[in-house]
């Protein structure tokens, strides 16, 4: 952890640390955010992602639906050709929230009846 915060040295004074905090600085998913500070794999995954969205965004404004996991496995092929070798480890969650963000309120998410048909956009 920062031992050093605006000039105190945390372990002369014996800090203390919440037990969450403490726990999400270390978990896996944060000390793998620090090992994506490489800004080539950072710039392909944002290539791949307009490339997808270039291709996509016609058909939503024309009102078409698209199926989550045809446009998960688009993305993970456009990061796969961009570089991107872990691009089989990329969920539709993910790829969810970077389009919410991207297109804000113009896309709707709907969840079909059954459970195991994936969700439409």
């Amino acid at each position: 952890m920062i031992t050093n915060i605006a000039g105190v040295d945390l372990i002369a004074v014996e800090a203390k640390y919440h037990a969450n905090c403490r726990a999400c600085y270390v978990s896996k998913s944060n000390l793998k955010h620090q090992l994506y500070k490489d800004e080539s794999e950072e710039c392909a995954y944002e290539k791949s992602f307009q490339d997808l969205m270039s291709e996509v965004q016609p058909g939503i404004a024309a009102g078409k639906a698209y199926n989550m996991n045809y446009l998960r496995e688009r993305y993970q092929q456009k990061l796969a050709s961009n570089g991107i070798t872990s691009s089989e480890k990329y969920r539709s969650e993910k790829l969810k929230r970077r389009m919410l963000n991207h297109f804000g309120d113009e896309i709707v998410f709907h969840k079909q009846p059954d459970p195991s048909k994936p969700e439409l956009v």
